[in-house]
């Protein structure tokens, strides 16, 4: 049996790199004199910041009147000192409370302490989330460059097991960062994490692996169904016949699983925040349905179809809005990724803009807005940019050579052609950086390609276009 204490669980390490609260708390507490001294504050979190230390010194006025107050009315005003009182406004600005231990005279003044400025900092609660939210963002960013070396080595690792995975034409299925062990000189920890050359990533619990290779047998083994729900899809709830009946390409939708997951594992990486909490409680609502109207319903693909929908349609709206609140971070990230991954991914952005490329062709023969032969060779031709100013001049009402009734049509196949060419062109732009000589790309674009490439294999060309579909 592998000796498992020799190694490191990849969650764990995430855990310890991006335990930001223990930080927050630490960057509040142990520089007691920076809210009392605004220039080693603007020293520290810049000149643009220097208003919210001044919106703090009302606010600690009165919390010192109302500690005063309250110590005054036990007689013990004079054991404690303002130094003292400075420290419990730290202690609460970082989201702490005074202990029993605080007062051993008067053990019953902690809770009426706490209970007074807990109401006294829900009154003035503006400019303390204001700092603290300052206070946090500056944690964060500190935190990325500190640890920015063995971020992007895990990054290029995960790429480089999804690699090997497909070399194998094995989808491990229940890929998540507690399956995964760093393999590396454990003497030589945590420094070997700043190179990806000096450890792997490997594997544990692989019961839910199955092997696609097809070039000795006909069938594909039936994998346990499930999965984890943060790393999960629609497809992990059904069977290879099913997947085969639905999609025509069993092998590659149990690859594209393994994709979904690592896309979910890179954000993770890079953030510390798991990427689809919300889509996995909306995957746990439709198992259930899935399985059941799978055994009832003979037509397993308008099944899978609702259900599908449902889940991309979640799953690329949580993925637009995190990449894009974190989008300062996720580019901060930047990748010099191995020859083989790179070949790896190059080789699958290729193919998903062909098949983008087809999506955008069946949209525009088979819609019925615009008809004239020149008019569809221009809409597929024309940049996202130009599409996006067709969809204005639509909204605003300037175009009148339609009929009403084709208005809503015309309007809905320019909204799918902006999305689909936004795709290719996000493809485009990241296999450019991957053709350099010296290919770096931040893992902003990776995530956004690589998410692009599950969506398309595993919705969009079955069932079109999810972006804008009512």
């Amino acid at each position: 049996f592998m000796d498992l204490s020799r190694y490191f669980f990849l969650g764990h390490i995430l855990h310890r790199i991006h335990n930001i609260e223990d930080k927050f708390t630490r960057e509040i507490s142990m520089r007691p004199g920076l809210l009392w001294n605004t220039s080693e504050f603007e020293a520290r979190y810049g000149s643009q910041n220097v208003g919210i230390c001044d919106e703090l010194n009302p606010v600690y006025t009165s919390f010192y009147n109302r500690c005063y107050d309250l110590l005054q009315q036990h007689h013990i005003d004079n054991t404690v000192s303002e130094f003292n009182i400075k420290e419990w406004f730290l202690v609460y600005l970082s989201g702490g409370k005074l202990s029993i231990a605080d007062f051993d005279t008067k053990p019953h003044l902690a809770s009426e302490m706490n209970a007074s400025i807990l109401k006294l900092f829900n009154d003035k609660r503006q400019p303390i989330q204001n700092y603290q939210r300052m206070v946090r963002a500056f944690v964060i960013a500190k935190n990325l460059k500190q640890h920015n070396s063995q971020i992007s080595s895990m990054v290029i690792n995960l790429l480089n097991l999804l690699f090997w995975l497909s070399e194998k034409k094995l989808a491990m299925r229940d890929l998540k960062p507690d399956n995964l062990l760093i393999a590396g000189n454990p003497s030589k920890f945590p420094q070997f994490l700043g190179s990806a050359s000096m450890y792997s990533i490997g594997l544990i619990d692989v019961e839910t692996t199955v092997s696609y290779d097809m070039s000795e047998k006909n069938t594909i083994w039936q994998p346990p169904l499930g999965g984890t729900p943060s790393y999960a899809t629609p497809t992990h709830q059904l069977k290879n016949d099913t997947i085969q009946k639905v999609y025509k390409d069993l092998p590659l939708i149990l690859h594209m699983q393994d994709w979904y997951a690592t896309v979910g594992m890179i954000y993770q990486t890079v953030t510390g925040e798991r990427l689809f909490e919300k889509t996995a409680k909306k995957l746990l609502t439709l198992k259930k349905t899935i399985r059941e109207q799978s055994h009832k319903n003979d037509n397993p693909q308008a099944v899978l179809k609702k259900a599908s929908h449902s889940f991309w349609k979640m799953a690329l709206a949580e993925f637009s809005l995190k990449t894009q609140k974190n989008e300062k971070r996720l580019q901060f990230i930047r990748l010099i990724i191995s020859q083989e991954s790179n070949t790896m991914l190059l080789e699958t952005f290729a193919n998903t803009q062909k098949c983008i490329s087809n999506l955008m062709k069946n949209l525009i023969l088979n819609q019925t807005a615009f008809k004239d032969d020149k008019v569809q060779k221009s809409l597929y031709s024309s940049p996202p940019l130009k599409i996006h100013h067709l969809r204005l001049n639509f909204k605003r009402g300037k175009w009148r050579q339609l009929p009403a009734e084709k208005k809503d049509i015309a309007l809905k196949v320019l909204d799918d052609l902006y999305f689909l060419k936004k795709q290719s062109e996000q493809l485009i732009l990241t296999s450019n950086h991957l053709k350099k000589s010296v290919s770096i790309v931040s893992a902003f674009d990776l995530l956004k390609a690589m998410f692009i490439v599950v969506l398309v294999y595993m919705y969009q060309n079955c069932w079109g276009v999810v972006s804008s579909d009512k």
